[in-house]
């Protein structure tokens, strides 16, 4: 069994350089900056935000969050520029479900991983709506009928024959006398 391989982004150092700058001057005139500067590496360093194909693993301890999003269970993504941060070419990125909102905070090309991600939600609505209609009313079907649907269900499923081509041999089961 091959390992499933994962596209990693992390906060960007950037998105911090407000924070390391105050630091790098209380380091230069008080000497406890360095602390600080400590602070927001291992923070950096344990931010991660892991992106499957069919989930996001989100690893935030600066917004308390450790969870897995499934890519099926998004609504919508949105893309979210700060001032500041446009000249480093980071940007923050909210998820949503439909019971929560995360925010993938510092995101390197945020613009590119929202449209694969708007694109994966649209192809799970078609996914769905595609079962559903597959599910149909098997009550009308003559007899051996069901064994031929669940026949061209196999094989629609598989990718073998198209939309249309399983739509018009279901309507001639349906239509064919018990």
């Amino acid at each position: 069994m091959s390992a499933e391989k994962a596209v990693r982004y992390k906060t960007h150092r950037n998105y911090y350089h407000r924070e390391f700058r105050k630091a790098a001057w209380q380091t230069l005139l008080f000497g406890y900056g360095f602390f600080q500067i400590r602070k927001l590496n291992k923070q950096l360093e344990s931010t991660s935000y892991d992106v499957f194909n069919d989930r996001i693993v989100m690893k935030d301890p600066a917004q308390n969050v450790d969870t897995t999003i499934e890519i099926k269970d998004l609504t919508s993504v949105k893309c979210i520029h700060q001032p500041g941060h446009s000249k480093f070419g980071i940007a923050d990125l909210a998820l949503t479900t439909s019971t929560e909102t995360v925010t993938m905070r510092g995101i390197e090309n945020a613009d590119q991983l929202e449209d694969v991600l708007i694109i994966a939600i649209e192809k799970e609505k078609r996914r769905k709506a595609m079962q559903e209609r597959a599910k149909g009313d098997y009550n009308h079907f003559r007899v051996g009928g069901l064994e031929n649907m669940n026949d061209l269900v196999g094989m629609w499923q598989q990718g073998l024959i198209s939309d249309e081509d399983f739509e018009a041999e279901q309507r001639k089961n349906k239509n064919k006398p018990v």
